[in-house]
């Protein structure tokens, strides 16, 4: 084994066809998802369908091959956002457990959503033995930013339960840092303080920025939002440890 670290390419944010309702790309099955991470060289792989989790068991069954870790995953949709939550794949018991304990609201259209906020969602999870990971928090409609207001944006930033955010391209990895620039960043690095006064000078400044696909299609799986073969690499020291995260 080569010393330091060791690089491993993560997409942890698929669909699966037939358990999230707006994937229409019929061959994105367990065995295809799994396979074309295979070809895509990824390492570490998640179906995080929306607000269900029907094919999760099954793909840390299929994830046999060495070299491909599965870990077991959800999208909750919350009246704040979405949030993707992982669980290690030894613990799919516990993580099937706290789903089950999950409170979800139904709409006419047979829609889930859960009322709870994002910043107690992730005190919940982390109490189960997961991490949640508010999604995609910029994105218009879905993100967490777009839809909060200062108050809430304050608790979820501020929690010791948030390690890390998604974002949809690289031009946000700087995102609540002290290299943040552009339209909002006096907020963000006003929060980054609060953050680090909440949780100390070490855990404080630490929020790592994951780039996961959103992949709804087997073409998606292991690029970024504009097609690109770029996600996340998680580092770990040893093994196929998932470790500490950010932009690729």
């Amino acid at each position: 084994m080569s010393p330091g670290a060791q690089f491993l390419r993560a997409d942890l944010h698929i669909h699966s066809y037939g358990v999230s309702a707006d994937v229409r790309d019929s061959k994105m099955t367990v065995d295809e998802i799994v396979r074309t991470a295979q070809e895509r060289e990824l390492d570490v792989i998640a179906i995080a369908d929306h607000n269900a989790i029907d094919n999760v068991e099954e793909l840390l069954g299929a994830v046999s091959t060495p070299g491909l870790t599965a870990f077991a995953a959800v999208e909750v949709t919350t009246a704040e956002g979405h949030v993707l939550v992982y669980f290690n794949p030894e613990q799919y018991e516990a993580f099937s457990q706290w789903f089950g304990r999950v409170e979800f609201k139904e709409d006419a259209s047979g829609d889930r959503h859960t009322l709870t906020p994002i910043h107690q969602l992730l005190e919940q999870v982390a109490q189960a033995g997961g991490i949640g990971i508010p999604a995609h928090i910029g994105r218009e409609g879905t993100g967490f930013l777009t839809r909060v207001q200062a108050q809430s944006e304050d608790a979820v930033i501020t929690s010791a339960h948030l390690r890390a955010v998604e974002v949809d391209d690289a031009s946000q990895g700087a995102w609540y840092s002290p290299a943040d620039v552009g339209e909002g960043s006096s907020r963000r690095r006003e929060l980054l303080g609060r953050r680090e006064n909440v949780l100390g000078s070490v855990a404080g400044p630490r929020l790592a920025k994951l780039l996961f696909s959103d992949a709804h299609s087997l073409d998606a799986i292991g690029r970024d939002r504009d097609g690109q073969d770029r996600v996340t690499r998680s580092v770990s020291g040893r093994g196929r440890g998932f470790g500490s995260s950010g932009l690729e």
